[in-house]
């Protein structure tokens, strides 16, 4: 019996030898994790987490807060225009079109038409201009009601307008001042004074005169 008893021992002493053979070497609870030396520590309750350093704060002085506007880029009938004639307004220049309407009339005095190609034609343009844009007549619709009021040395080109549905108000004046150039008038020196614009507070009307 007592012969027995030790045998039972001795297997149950192997038993617990091999159990400890096979038992991983770290136990659980008993594991121990290194941390690497950059990872980083949790926020505190109620605090953001740190940014990581590969990840650098914007310096707000860089970012710039102005709008920058591409300058236009004028097509040669509009430079000409333009150079002709610095108060004529170009599409880009008019931002009145939601409360525009063909409805809405305007009226051209008889002594604004332009009949004659001279001096007087740029002061025409400038209150038959403001006239439009006081109207809130649409832009698109400029070019067809000046040539209601043209006759006389700019008939061809009002025929010329009327007839080509593209025409547009820079296109229409490209027409008139080429008028004027074929005439000789363009580039005259009593012309070249007229189209200056006048000084604030000085009547349009006695500085071109």
């Amino acid at each position: 019996m007592a012969e027995r008893m030790d045998r039972i021992e001795i297997t149950m002493y192997e038993i617990k030898t091999s159990l400890k053979a096979i038992q991983p070497r770290n136990q659980p609870g008993k594991l121990a994790i290194s941390e690497p030396s950059n990872s980083a520590t949790r926020p505190e309750k109620g605090k953001a987490p740190a940014r990581p350093d590969k990840y650098p704060p914007v310096d707000s002085t860089n970012v710039t807060s102005k709008l920058e506007i591409d300058s236009f880029v004028l097509t040669p009938g509009e430079k000409f225009v333009k150079e002709a004639w610095p108060q004529a307004l170009l599409a880009h220049e008019v931002n009145h079109e939601a409360y525009t309407s063909i409805k809405n009339k305007v009226v051209i005095r008889p002594e604004l038409r332009l009949d004659k190609a001279n001096s007087t034609v740029f002061s025409k343009l400038t209150e038959i201009q403001s006239a439009f844009r006081i109207a809130l007549v649409p832009y698109w619709y400029w070019p067809k009601r000046l040539c209601l009021d043209m006759k006389e040395d700019f008939q061809c080109t009002r025929v010329w307008a009327e007839e080509n549905s593209a025409t547009t108000w820079p296109l229409l004046l490209e027409a008139i001042f080429k008028t004027m150039q074929r005439l000789d008038v363009l580039h005259s020196l009593r012309t070249i004074f007229s189209r200056h614009a006048a000084r604030d507070g000085e009547d349009i009307n006695s500085f071109t005169t």
